[in-house]
């Protein structure tokens, strides 16, 4: 496995770019809850290259989100913690704490987790429409940064990063 880059923004985000897919219309946006536990477990093990879940079983990974809930990984922000419903089918999600507890993380909210349904992927604006409504949320809040860590080698992941103004912390 490669190694990951942690990756920072100012708030508000840029103007999404000329070439930017259009926002995911037919996703509805919400607020993620603990009655989404099992969804978000089954959506992330489809999500992720085997490579990436190697090791974790649906117990383990629905485990990690109970513990992301209870607050294990920072405090989530609700307005940042968002599932993206298309026909009542979870297809993506962001979760965003208000600060991580890793000592080498930036002290300003940070994206633990950002995934979308292989189906929804690619041109479909769903994960950017997940990250710019998180961090629209959070510079309403007064929070002028937003980090989070991708691996090296998820290149249309850098890609949307980079696109939306993130760069090496």
């Amino acid at each position: 496995m490669s190694a990951n880059a942690l990756l920072i923004a100012r708030l508000p985000l840029p103007p999404a770019p000329a070439s930017a897919a259009a926002p995911a219309p037919s996703a509805l946006l919400r607020p993620l809850g603990n009655d989404d536990l099992d969804a978000l477990t089954d959506l992330w093990l489809r999500a992720y290259p085997p490579e990436v879940t190697a090791g974790e079983t649906p117990g383990s990974a629905h485990d990690d989100f109970a513990r992301a809930f209870e607050g294990d990984y920072g405090a989530l922000v609700p307005d940042a913690a968002l599932a993206a419903m298309t026909a009542d089918t979870l297809t993506g999600a962001i979760l965003t704490v208000i600060r991580a507890p890793w000592d080498d993380a930036p002290d300003c909210p940070f994206v633990i987790e950002l995934f979308v349904a292989p189906e929804a992927r690619r041109r479909s604006g769903l994960g950017r429409t997940l990250l710019r409504t998180a961090a629209a949320a959070l510079s309403a809040r007064g929070e002028s940064r937003l980090a989070l860590r991708v691996e090296r080698d998820n290149h249309p992941a850098l890609a949307l990063y980079t696109a939306e103004g993130f760069r090496p912390a």
